[in-house]
């Protein structure tokens, strides 16, 4: 039987640290940032993961886990994402709008 711990836990253990006999916690990292939020979707993108919240923000972070908040018109509601390579699209919940978010070209 296994059971959840989160990585906030005293008793959460990552594999190089585990004692013999001690659960093992296979999701070592969490963002404080989305604890609140109940996560819909995630998408995977070249480097980075988007995911999509429940109140239809969407957030991207990559493996330094540096979040940041896309940008959504107020009037907008994000209800599915989609990643590529370097591009993200949400989306709206009236299928009106297609978003696209993309890494900016230096």
């Amino acid at each position: 039987m296994f059971h959840r711990v989160t990585a906030s836990s005293p008793r959460a253990y990552t594999p190089r640290n585990t004692p013999r006999g001690a659960e093992l916690n296979l999701y070592p990292f969490t963002l404080p940032e989305l604890e609140q939020y109940f996560i819909n979707s995630i998408s995977s993108g070249s480097g980075y993961l988007t995911t999509l919240t429940d109140t239809g923000e969407v957030f991207v972070f990559d493996n330094c886990l540096e979040l940041a908040r896309l940008p959504i018109p107020s009037e907008s509601e994000v209800r599915a994402i989609y990643s590529l390579q370097k591009t993200v699209y949400g989306i709206s919940r009236d299928s009106m709008y297609l978003f696209e978010w993309s890494k900016p070209k230096i």
